[in-house]
């Protein structure tokens, strides 16, 4: 089963992959071949980068000298400026020659358009993360603005003012209405799969947490979703789908997803290749490094993320480099756990040096330092789903193996009880025996009466190890019959057997009818209880046992002053074979408050657990005219 889970992922590897090329090629061919248009890039022009307020946009379209850098159709990437930049580039435009100009950048703050119509009035086009969604010239996810249609043939010049918090990097690209709408697509097409991929990685962690509770497939399943969130983010699609009037929670958003990432990132690796066994220092280390990156976080939140932006890069950056060299050196640790993380962060780590060396002006924006980072989070998320699948197989047969022992002692004790039924059977007929024909000699009675109360005790005890063979016949309805409550709680009370430190306190109302209710059955599950209270307070105390009547039920607690039970194992109480944790050091194998469960419902009523201030309270609700086997039935 696994050969074939792991099987089934590799071939969403391939496909995922195959989609991804897919879009490379249909991206990149378009980036280098418009229909309707020769230009790929602008034409020759001027830029500078300076203060808002050294130049108008009028000085510049009249006179573009004024700038003294020279474009050569070359990208442009600066790092991070407070600066603005501007660009003059001259179109030879025809008549009813529709173009957009494409910046290839999504996260810049403010980008404007100024050129001069055919009656010399000054034009202005904004756009932005931070221009409402639906002010842009363009309603797309990625910077986009309409030129100037002319009516005769004309050389249009035109300027543009770009200024931005984060990464002062674009990539100026005409296009025809066509080519845009086929970029469009092919780069919804290409997070498509990303998202998907993201889904798919989050549905199955949770699935897995549901099963087994271990907290690394629940940091899986968080981590594929804020990863999703963040390239959703990045790429505009928050701020066309959630809050197209809302610019300002584009940077904040960004930023609290990518610090989030960061640090479930840190601890998705940790839990997983299980740092802590075999490094513990390293591992306090990085979980410490992991809480700053939620610091971030708020801080982002609050608004401080333009900040943050250069340190979130260059730390990412410098944590997949520590990760990496940490599943190198733990590769014969956690085979092949560690070898499937390290595969996993590599292209990442690829992907994001160089959209760093692109961020800090080393790089110009192109296809491979913008979009390489979606391709390779579509590897490290179909490698994410292998690591889900092997380490689910692995604790699918860590609890096989568990059950398999749990059997063979249940089996144990079974047939040891088995063997000791003959024997008590004697030992008890003799002590019959033994009493009848001393029956003059009152000074033998109590011995007697001690002796024959401890096989009863070893009888429960022999019962009680039977009790999970037997549970079907409860399907088949109990045999309820009228019981002296008094006479019943004393029988529970010679049957206990407690140590020297526990004392037993019997509660009941002093005016007490009869109670109907299947005897054998129902005493097996009290002494289970008062077990348990007897085995879960080791340092002794009082044990209460207690009964009440209300309308239509009557109810018996058993409480005691022990360890009582966590609130997170509470909901597991009554489950086959559940152990609290705290309590595994104990004997047992969880079975006994799954017979009392099964016990109480058999009579139509319910237990619950009630927690004390010291130790646990079991109380078992039953109704005053229990079910009849044929009502069970």
């Amino acid at each position: 089963m696994t050969s074939i889970r792991i099987l089934l992922c590799l071939m969403m590897v391939v496909s995922g992959a195959t989609a991804a090329m897919d879009s490379i090629q249909r991206y990149t061919a378009v980036s280098s071949n418009y229909s309707g248009t020769s230009i790929t890039a602008l034409p020759a022009g001027r830029w500078a980068l300076g203060p808002a307020a050294q130049w108008t946009p009028q000085q510049l379209l009249t006179n573009p000298s004024l700038l003294p850098g020279e474009l050569q159709g070359q990208r442009l990437s600066f790092g991070y400026s407070s600066d603005v930049l501007w660009i003059w580039f001259a179109l030879e435009q025809q008549p009813e020659e529709l173009l957009f100009l494409q910046l290839g950048s999504s996260f810049l703050d403010r980008v404007d358009l100024f050129f001069l119509d055919d009656k010399g009035q000054l034009n202005q086009q904004q756009s932005g993360d931070h221009i409402p969604f639906f002010d842009r010239p363009v309603l797309s996810r990625g910077l986009v603005l309409r030129l100037h249609e002319v009516e005769t043939p004309q050389r249009v010049a035109y300027l543009l003012r770009v200024e931005t918090g984060s990464a002062m990097t674009l990539r100026p690209v005409l296009q025809s209405p066509g080519d845009l709408l086929l970029h469009e697509k092919n780069s919804t097409l290409l997070y498509g799969v990303l998202f998907g991929f993201s889904v798919l990685a989050a549905l199955l962690a949770l699935i897995s947490w549901g099963w087994t509770r271990q907290g690394a497939f629940l940091t899986a399943a968080l981590y594929s979703l804020v990863f999703a969130w963040l390239h959703f983010t990045i790429n505009g699609f928050d701020q066309q789908y959630l809050y197209p009037s809302m610019p300002i929670w584009t940077d904040r958003l960004i930023g609290v997803s990518g610090f989030l990432s960061a640090a479930l990132l840190q601890f998705l690796v940790l839990q997983f290749a299980k740092v802590r066994q075999w490094l513990p220092r390293a591992n306090q280390l990085l979980v410490g490094w992991a809480v700053l990156y939620l610091a971030g976080a708020l801080a982002s939140l609050a608004g401080a993320y333009p900040l943050l932006a250069p340190v979130l890069m260059l730390s990412g950056l410098l944590q997949i480099l520590v990760l990496l060299g940490l599943m190198l050196y733990g590769l014969k640790r956690q085979w092949p756990v560690n070898l499937l993380l390290f595969l996993m962060l590599a292209p990442g780590c690829l992907a994001i040096l160089l959209q760093v060396l692109r961020n800090l002006g080393l790089l110009p924006f192109t296809f491979w330092t913008s979009h390489l980072w979606a391709l390779s989070a579509m590897v490290q998320l179909a490698l994410l789903l292998v690591i889900l699948l092997l380490t689910l197989s692995k604790a699918q047969q860590r609890l096989q193996q568990q059950l398999d022992e749990n059997t063979a002692v249940q089996r144990l004790y079974q047939l040891m009880a088995h063997e000791l039924r003959t024997p008590l059977a004697v030992v008890s007929s003799a002590l019959s025996n033994l009493q009848w024909q001393t029956h003059q000699l009152p000074e033998a009675q109590p011995r007697i009466d001690r002796a024959r109360m401890a096989v009863a005790r070893l009888n429960n005890l022999v019962d009680n190890a039977l009790a999970e063979d037997r549970l079907h016949l409860l399907q088949q309805g109990i045999q309820p019959e009228a019981v002296e409550p008094a006479e019943w709680l004393e029988e529970l009370s010679n049957l206990c057997l407690l140590t020297d430190k526990h004392q037993l306190d019997i509660q009941q109302p002093d005016q007490l009818d009869s109670l109907i209710f299947d005897r054998q059955w129902l005493t097996l599950a009290v002494l289970n209880l008062l077990d348990n209270a007897v085995k879960y307070s080791p340092t002794g105390g009082r044990i209460v046992l207690s009964l009440s009547l209300a309308d239509q039920y009557w109810q018996l607690a058993v409480s005691d002053q022990g360890s009582g039970v966590p609130e997170a194992d509470r909901p597991h109480l009554f489950e086959r074979g559940f152990r609290a944790k705290q309590h595994r050091g104990y004997s047992g194998l969880g079975l006994g408050l799954h017979l009392v469960d099964e016990v109480v419902r058999a009579h139509g009523g319910r237990i619950g657990y009630q927690p004390q201030a010291v130790g646990s309270c079991f109380v078992l609700e039953l109704p005053l005219q229990p079910l009849t086997a044929s009502s069970t039935s």
